[in-house]
């Protein structure tokens, strides 16, 4: 038992020493982590100072793009105007095309709208034509009324529509942010104190501004195209929309026929000739010239052997 007790007496004995010695390392480390305990070593001044720089570092962060996203996201927004881009297809038949196309022209006129382009020409010993306008969105189906009333039929129309609002939306972020970086890019001009500094902002602004003007061109014909519709309209005279019959046989369509297998015939004949042209022309000449070079040597060798028989 004497012994037992001796152990556990050295054992707590060291437990104590240890923790005395941490005691007195704590008591001495203490005061020197940053002088916070010392009352006498409190400065106000320093407390000042460092929120003086926490002021700073808060404004600099005022015109930061973390802060402009805030400001751009932060407010609710009005939702955005549906943005649809509608045009039209049309191909109609008519008595005669200069006639019809000046009254088209003249419907146009009548709603506001104008000519992208128009043409004229002649096909068969008849005319033909084309006209593309642009109408406001808002008159295209009336528009359209009054075209199919116009002519003698309608043998096609298409009216397509295209989304376009998300595509326009994105642009206006992006143009947001492009304008909000070139303001600030524009003050520091008045920061650079070399001439290479100057040089390396003007260019940075240049890029800027020309992405600026990039968006701003797209934005510009989005709207356009959603305020103004595109019509095209094929004009074909009543002549060539009529099929010629003969006590119901047609001689247009035997021809069209007879020239559609012609065509047939001569291409598939042109595609024979450059097949062989391009592909056998060049393996007959890979493959037949061994076979030359063996008949010749074949050929002096007997021409040899009878020279020396003689």
């Amino acid at each position: 038992m004497s012994k037992r007790w001796r152990v556990v007496g050295i054992i707590g004995g060291a437990v104590a020493l240890c923790m005395v010695g941490i005691a007195v390392v704590l008591a001495l480390s203490l005061p020197s982590v940053g002088g916070t305990l010392d009352v006498a070593s409190y400065e106000p001044q320093s407390v000042a100072k460092e929120a003086g720089i926490v002021a700073e570092y808060s404004e600099a962060y005022a015109g930061s793009d973390y802060d402009e996203e805030l400001r751009i996201i932060g407010p609710a927004t009005q939702p955005q105007e549906r943005l649809i881009i509608r045009n039209a297809d049309l191909t109609v038949v008519v008595d005669d095309t200069v006639e019809s196309m000046a009254a088209i022209e003249q419907l146009v006129k009548g709603v506001e709208g104008w000519i992208v382009a128009s043409n004229i020409w002649e096909y068969e010993g008849v005319k033909r034509g084309n006209i593309s306008v642009r109408v406001p969105f808002d008159q295209l189906d009336s528009f359209l009324s009054d075209v199919r009333a116009l002519v003698n039929e309608v043998t096609n129309e298409s009216i397509s529509g295209q989304d376009v609002t998300e595509e326009y939306v994105d642009l206006q972020a992006q143009l947001t942010n492009l304008e909000a970086t070139a303001d600030r890019v524009r003050s520091f001009l008045d920061q650079a104190r070399t001439v290479e500094e100057a040089l390396d902002v003007n260019r940075e602004l240049g890029r800027l501004e020309g992405e600026i003007e990039r968006i701003t061109g797209r934005m510009k014909y989005l709207e356009s195209s959603a305020r103004q519709s595109l019509v095209s309209i094929d004009v074909i005279p009543d002549e060539l929309a009529r099929p010629v019959t003969v006590g119901g046989w047609r001689p247009e369509g035997t021809t069209r026929d007879a020239i559609q297998l012609l065509v047939n015939t001569l291409q598939g004949l042109a595609d024979v000739l450059i097949f062989l042209a391009l592909f056998l022309v060049p393996v007959a000449f890979v493959l037949g010239a061994p076979v030359f070079v063996l008949i010749r040597l074949r050929r002096r060798r007997r021409k040899k052997q009878a020279q020396a028989g003689e």
